[in-house]
């Protein structure tokens, strides 16, 4: 439970006043289940067989880095300076739907990332299978 610095008390310290805050919001529930899930389906984060000098355990542990967490982090700082230099409000009008859904929408981008990931690591078996004539 948080106070209000004006005198009362509530539950979530986010003012969902502010598009900001719900970028914020939209963003961390993505990122989180993007994380979760390609650490189930591909266990990129075994630094273990990385430290060991596995090649191909290197290779998903430096693609997990640069596509899952810097690419949507710098996405992340990009959109969210954009959101402050515009000044999005959210008022009961045609346009403030319309900026809830945008920013929901610039939230959703990261979901882009878990399938270039994919791809990075898939791919390249799968051209060079079909090369080989199977």
């Amino acid at each position: 439970m948080c106070f209000h610095p004006y005198g009362g008390v509530f539950i979530w310290p986010l003012n969902f006043q502010h598009p900001r805050s719900l970028f914020i919001l939209i963003f961390a529930i993505h990122f989180t289940l993007i994380i979760e899930r390609v650490h189930q389906n591909y266990n990129p984060y075994d630094t273990y067989s990385a430290w060991k000098g596995i090649p191909h355990a290197i290779k998903r542990l430096l693609l997990a880095w640069i596509i899952l967490y810097i690419l949507p982090l710098l996405q992340f700082a990009i959109f969210f300076i954009l959101l402050g230099i515009y000044g999005v409000d959210f008022e009961m009008t045609i346009l403030g739907v319309f900026s809830i859904v945008l920013v929901g929408f610039l939230s959703s981008f990261d979901f882009g990332y878990y399938r270039i990931f994919e791809a990075a690591l898939l791919l390249p078996r799968l051209i060079l299978h079909q090369g080989r004539g199977g």
